[in-house]
């Protein structure tokens, strides 16, 4: 699923914080569940689509403990690719926190309920899936077992200043993502290390910055080593501002990952190309209620991908939100992207989400 289990648990540990200046654990209960389309249509993408529905429960077991679970269902394909649909993987995350210490204890688990043993024909509809310029919902359904705890320490100095720091270890198991594989394959395990500031510059005014290491293992079939992705850096920046009621929000994003290792007949060398394209991301939106239980949020959104991708996005979106209840939310979204790559060729997407929240 999209939320990655380590990178998750350090950048709550920070955000607790940073919306109270206080190191407590929400305590509102929810579920919430969303229907989601995604389209995109270009002769180079063969029209891949993704419809997924994913779900989240939240429930804070006290002041200090919470448990969050990700599950649900997806199904992709495209023009000239196979369907593959099923259930995905079920995410728990369970987080402690310790006020004397300044300290937020994480673990995440993934239990491999999704579909993660594929044919060869839906094996290439999966590869397309996680191409990180769609952005769908659900890049992979399934694999196998992870386990991933940390720690991040969060710091407030001030009242207009908090600072924090985490890390984390993700243990990933062996799974079997062709059905005729011979042997297990076994991605390279993780360590994530995470620092975030938040700075509060007026009264309805914040900045936060967080960046996200990751160091990777080197993935195996069998005891033989194929795969060493390169370190990865993630740098965040987002910006938000109140006016009454109303928001604004700015973020901006970059990642970048270094060249890879691959298998070789004397064993792993250097990529001459990166596999994985460096990307910049810029999005603001400005939220305003529109009437009783009514309110309207207006997007827009750009991004670019480097070598080997070399694309470049932009659009806009709109995400209304119905409360139809004290207790029940009903959010929407409808978005837009468009583009080229730089051989011309011309490439659009669509977004259509519906959820609904209950809440506790």
């Amino acid at each position: 699923m999209r939320k990655r289990i380590g990178g998750l648990l350090l950048v709550l540990g920070v955000a607790f914080y940073a919306r109270g200046q206080e190191a407590i654990i929400s305590q509102e209960r929810f579920a919430s569940v969303n229907v989601c389309f995604q389209n995109w249509i270009s002769r180079a993408l063969n029209g891949s689509y993704q419809f997924s529905t994913p779900l989240q429960v939240y429930w804070p077991l006290s002041r200090q403990a919470s448990l969050n679970i990700y599950t649900g269902h997806a199904s992709a394909g495209g023009d000239e690719l196979a369907v593959l649909q099923g259930l995905v993987d079920t995410q728990i995350f369970f987080n402690y926190h310790l006020p004397d210490a300044n300290l937020l204890f994480g673990l995440g688990v993934n239990l491999p309920s999704g579909k993660k043993t594929l044919t060869r024909e839906e094996f290439l509809t999966s590869v397309q899936l996680a191409r990180p310029f769609l952005n769908f919902d659900v890049p992979n359904l399934g694999q196998g077992f992870n386990i991933s705890p940390g720690v991040t320490w969060v710091r407030p100095f001030s009242e207009i200043l908090v600072f924090g720091l985490g890390a984390s270890y993700q243990y990933k198991g062996g799974y079997r993502f062709i059905r005729d594989m011979d042997k297990l394959w076994y991605p390279g395990h993780e360590i994530l290390l995470t620092g975030g500031v938040d700075v509060k510059l007026a009264q309805l005014t914040t900045l936060a910055v967080d960046i996200i290491y990751t160091i990777y293992g080197t993935d195996r079939i069998g005891d033989e080593e194929v795969h060493r992705p390169g370190e990865k850096i993630v740098v965040s920046v987002q910006f938000q501002k109140y006016f009454g009621w109303n928001r604004l929000q700015v973020m901006a994003r970059y990642r970048s990952r270094a060249r890879s290792q691959l298998a070789d007949a004397g064993g792993l060398v250097m990529e001459e190309d990166k596999t994985y394209p460096d990307q910049i991301r810029f999005f603001a939106g400005y939220r305003a209620p529109m009437g009783s239980g009514f309110s309207l949020c207006l997007e827009a959104e750009y991004a670019s991908f480097g070598n080997p991708v070399r694309l470049e996005l932009m659009g806009m979106g709109l995400s209304p939100e119905f409360s139809l209840s004290p207790n029940w939310k009903a959010p929407l979204r409808i978005g837009f992207l468009t583009g080229s790559f730089e051989n011309g060729l011309a490439v659009s997407g669509f977004e259509y989400r519906i959820g609904l929240v209950r809440r506790f």
